[in-house]
């Protein structure tokens, strides 16, 4: 099949958001004058997950997701921070330092220079856009779609409904979307009826939904679409 328009998720598909989030914690938390303990950090990010699951099936909105996930923790650990500045602070340091995924630096480009390439994300557009920047691969990109702006979150198929209109002269059949979540990414591309890409680079099972590819590197990317 030759693709003429690929989808690719940021959070661990381009940027790995992992290693960000402890970095943005550790920021947070030492500028708040808090040890961050190994406890805490696992209880934020189990937390932050599930939140962010909630979104996604409509059950929370943005806000409640962005500053419940420190009210939560701060309290949680006999701390009396607000959650909304707590959120704004860890956004500001959650930027400050661009974190990519193994390959992305050296195949984005040949990419670029192939296929229509976009952006479609959960998450503040703000913060997305700068941590793109940061990490030097914004201009790889005709257009970035964030949930916050289109006022849907993948995998709500109206998300995808916006972005085809957004696309000139888009065939579904020429679209391939990329990412690491099977329930955000995959289960969106095939409610979208798009082929969909899993990025799994530590070999996870799946035992959920068909996906059209299976790849664990980028590399492994660049082979497929060749």
């Amino acid at each position: 099949m030759r693709y003429d328009v690929l989808l690719i998720d940021v959070d661990d598909t381009l940027l790995n958001f992992k290693e960000a989030e402890v970095y943005a914690l550790n920021r947070l938390f030492e500028q708040e004058g808090i040890v961050l303990t190994e406890e805490i950090q696992q209880d934020f990010t189990a937390r932050n997950h599930a939140l962010w699951g909630a979104l996604e099936k409509n059950l929370l909105t943005r806000e409640e997701v962005l500053a419940g996930r420190f009210d939560y923790i701060f309290k949680k650990y006999g701390q009396g921070q607000d959650g909304k500045q707590m959120d704004r602070y860890f956004r500001q340091f959650l930027s400050d330092k661009p974190f990519l995924m193994p390959g992305v630096a050296e195949v984005l480009p040949q990419l670029a220079a192939n296929y229509d390439l976009y952006v479609v994300t959960n998450g503040v557009e703000k913060t997305q856009y700068q941590r793109l920047e940061r990490a030097d691969l914004l201009s790889y990109f005709n257009q970035l779609f964030v949930s916050e702006t289109i006022g849907y979150q993948k995998p709500d198929r109206r998300f995808f409904d916006e972005v085809f209109a957004k696309i000139p002269t888009v065939e579904k059949e020429k679209v391939l979307i990329i990412g690491d979540s099977l329930s955000a990414d995959m289960h969106g591309g095939i409610q979208a009826g798009i082929d969909t890409c899993w990025y799994n680079p530590h070999s996870l099972e799946n035992k959920t939904m068909a996906t059209t590819y299976t790849i664990h590197s980028f590399e492994e990317l660049k082979s497929l679409l060749n």
